[in-house]
């Protein structure tokens, strides 16, 4: 989201003490929802759960985004409850990833477009509304495929690692949905824009995630714990392959002027 036109630092100590309070607060707040296991804010949402729907489909909802809190206290018996669940892409999806997914292009819409960064001599740059919501959707849309590629990688490799592969990939899409949540709950860092503290906030996100999957692929996928280290580092290569071609699509749509557009505060 800050394009690379110019130098990012952070902002003033008036701005950031606040924002980085509201990402921990953001955080804390979400996981604890999750926690609850559909007794909290969750459940009465309609667009998921209508009031015609069953109370055995509104638990499975909110039992799917409980393990977003599972996967970091006790990722193994999340693992199994997750491949005893083995739940289809499609309900993954609309119950899991497009929530989840949403909150980096929601928190970097909001501080690109009105927090915004301090260049130079204390000059505010913002990213324009109309630029900020283009590149948050085109990041949005990005993150959904690079899940699906990730999860039809893995149940397209899974005979060659003892695995069995499915005509439907609902592991392997559980597997890199569940891995990713590092990742999505690493958004709300981007509430703080500052370049290296994003980075840093990023690549722990993305060490756990790889663990995560690591720790899963055995359980998930019912192979062999040795196994998992050829299978986890496929899947690494394939991950920092859909990583490099989103990047490289993004540098293609700028060249037909979907790239940031920068303006002063």
């Amino acid at each position: 989201m800050s394009g690379g036109r110019c130098l990012l630092v952070a902002p003033t100590g008036l701005i950031t003490r606040p924002i980085f309070s509201s990402i921990l607060l953001c955080t804390l707040s979400f996981l604890t929802i999750v926690k609850n296991r559909g007794r909290s804010l969750i459940r009465p949402f309609p667009v998921f759960v209508s009031q015609n729907t069953n109370k055995g489909k509104e638990r499975g909802v909110s039992m799917l985004l409980s393990h977003a809190f599972g996967l970091f206290t006790h990722p193994g018996e999340e693992w199994a409850s997750i491949r005893k669940e083995h739940e289809t892409p499609r309900r993954v999806y609309v119950a899991y990833v497009l929530i989840l997914a949403a909150i980096a292009p929601v928190s970097a819409y909001i501080s690109t477009a009105y927090f915004g960064w301090t260049v130079g001599n204390e000059r505010l740059i913002k990213l324009t509304e109309i630029s900020a919501l283009q590149l948050s959707v085109l990041t949005y849309l990005a993150m959904l495929v690079g899940v699906f590629a990730l999860g039809y990688a893995i149940n397209w490799m899974a005979k060659t690692y003892g695995a069995r592969e499915e005509h439907v990939p609902s592991n392997g899409i559980a597997l890199a949905a569940y891995s990713c949540t590092p990742l999505f709950l690493a958004g709300f860092a981007l509430l703080y824009p500052v370049p290296w503290f994003n980075a840093i906030v990023f690549l722990i996100a993305a060490c756990y995630g790889a663990w995560l999957m690591y720790d899963g692929l055995p359980i998930v996928m019912g192979i062999e714990k040795e196994r998992a280290v050829m299978y986890g580092g496929a899947l690494l290569t394939v991950a920092l392959v859909i990583l490099v071609s989103t990047r490289v699509g993004s540098v293609i749509l700028w060249n037909f002027g979907v790239g940031p557009v920068f303006i002063s505060g």
